[in-house]
């Protein structure tokens, strides 16, 4: 006994208490979250030197047991964070022998940094989704696009009105894979003269529920057709054309003016609009839209949707390059 008791007095003081506390938090005295005493307290506790105590709490912490929290206290560690600091400390492990390899084969640390950077971005551009910039001349068209392409996992979209991209066309010198927009606009955009990115020329169409509703009512009296923008009224009376013939008769306006929207629609039995156009107008001007309908005036809010044989290229171009991407790193780029 004297002998035990002589082994164990030759044992430090701090290493003592350590096994103590690291066997109460293995049997579950104290459980996982549990918030320990502060150091004060264990120190009074244990009837032991505060320097003792920060040295154990220090030792505990080293082996993963204990969390210590600045200004919250010290908590028995779950699992999960000891998993996520033994991530930690194995990549930090992983990276000091990547710079040590670098640095045996002459690299300096500017250099080490520069290929880390460029093997990032690499690998950045093998995970990211890709990038389609939709670029129309009415806010319409953009929402009609993009409403199609975002369908498409793969792709990241991104709206523009030609208007911006005339003023500022290097924003799209770098970062987008494929500019897509309305295949109207071609001409103008050969015009630009644009950074070189590829293109996904799209042809707008009304969806035939729509066409079918509006096949229903347009005959039954004083039609009218309405848009927010210029550009837009030009695919509608296109549409119209395709689908009801050269003789269908209307009267069309611009929205945008509450007063005068009243007045072009007080006397139309029939309205045909855009369907994205109360996220275009005024709160007044809708309010004329609702109460016309109230009093049984006829509206067919039109669906537009990208055809399907621009569809199925777009989303073949997107795929491809999907593809391209995430060989891009595997084929040595």
């Amino acid at each position: 006994m004297a002998a035990a008791d002589d082994k164990a007095n030759s044992v430090p003081l701090y290493l003592l208490l350590t096994e103590r506390i690291r066997e109460q938090i293995r049997s579950e005295e104290f459980p996982e979250g549990a918030k320990l005493p502060s150091i004060r307290e264990a120190a009074k506790e244990y009837d032991v030197s505060v320097g003792t105590i920060r040295h154990v709490y220090t030792l505990l912490e080293q082996e993963g047991l204990i969390i210590v929290d600045r200004g919250r206290g010290t908590f028995v560690r779950s699992p999960e964070q000891h998993d996520q600091e033994s991530r930690k400390q194995n990549a930090l492990d992983s990276i000091d022998k990547m710079l040590e390899t670098l640095s045996q084969n002459g690299f300096s640390s500017q250099q080490a940094q520069i290929l880390f950077e460029l093997r990032l971005r690499q690998r950045e551009s093998m995970t990211r989704p890709v990038r389609v910039v939709v670029v129309a001349k009415s806010p319409e068209e953009r929402t009609i696009l993009g409403r199609s392409l975002d369908t498409i996992q793969q792709a990241e979209i991104y709206r523009m009105s030609f208007d911006d991209l005339i003023s500022s066309p290097e924003r799209i010198a770098y970062g987008p894979d494929f500019l897509s927009y309305p295949i109207a606009l071609e001409n103008e955009l050969d015009e630009l003269k644009l950074p070189q990115v590829q293109r996904l020329p799209v042809s707008i169409t009304l969806e035939r529920q729509s066409a079918i509703k509006m096949a229903e009512i347009i005959s039954l009296g004083k039609l009218g057709i309405m848009s927010v923008s210029r550009s837009f009224m030009s695919v509608m009376h296109a549409q119209l054309k395709q689908f009801f013939g050269e003789s269908l008769s209307y009267e069309n306006m611009l929205l945008g003016d509450s007063n005068k929207t009243a007045e072009f629609i007080a006397n139309k039995d029939v309205l045909l609009l855009p369907a994205s156009v109360q996220n275009f107008i005024d709160s007044e001007e809708l309010a004329c839209l609702r109460q016309a309908a109230k009093e049984g005036q006829k509206q067919v809010y039109m669906e537009f949707t990208c055809d399907e044989g621009s569809m199925i290229y777009v989303n073949r171009s997107v795929q491809d390059c999907y593809r391209e991407l995430r060989t891009h790193i595997s084929n040595g780029g």
